[in-house]
This record gives structure tokens, C-alpha cells and sequence, in this order.
């Protein structure tokens, strides 16, 4: 169950780091 949290957070992180560039 953590490693999905973590999945989830790595996501995000992913496609905020998307719009920046």
C-alpha cells in the first residue's frame, strides 16, 4: 500500500516537472 502512495507521488512530481519545461 505505501509503494502505491509512493507511485502516486512520483506521478505527480513526473507531470509537474512536465509542465515546467
Amino acid at each position: 500500500m505505501t509503494n502505491l502512495l509512493v507511485f502516486i507521488i512520483e506521478c505527480l512530481l513526473i507531470q509537474k516537472a512536465q509542465e515546467f519545461q
